[in-house]
């Protein structure tokens, strides 16, 4: 095995952990969570072939998630995927839950802000 093939499988098996544990802090349905949270899902395989890792259930819907270790790992994607709806969580192997929860939800939050917004704009029209 090569040095870049190493490194990539180790890459992978972070991802796999990072996924692993983020789906771990939202297992039980959290005493903190925003009363619009319904849920988490590890996302199936078509839809990890699209850069979708997790799924978080709303009162208005799914919301997709992309897990990374790192703002370099979160930028790569980003520029893979300008304009998608997929929202990027960094998790680092020092994270506490609790932060891990807090970020998700203030970033998911904001975005079913959006969708909110929308749908209201889209009926009072």
């Amino acid at each position: 095995m090569g040095v870049a093939q190493a490194f990539g499988s180790m890459g992978r098996e972070r991802g796999g952990q990072r996924e692993n544990r983020f789906l771990a802090v939202f297992r039980e349905h959290p005493r903190d969570a925003p009363e619009w949270f319904r849920g988490v899902e590890r996302a199936s395989r078509e839809l990890d072939r699209k850069g979708i890792d997790a799924i978080i259930y709303t009162d208005v819907g799914k919301i997709f998630i992309q897990i990374k270790s790192s703002q370099g790992g979160k930028r790569r994607f980003e520029e893979l995927h300008p304009r998608t709806h997929i929202i990027v969580i960094i998790i680092r192997g020092y994270d506490l839950d609790e932060s891990i929860r807090k970020s998700t939800y203030q970033l998911v939050g904001v975005r079913r802000d959006i969708y909110v917004a929308k749908r209201q704009a889209r009926l009072g029209s």
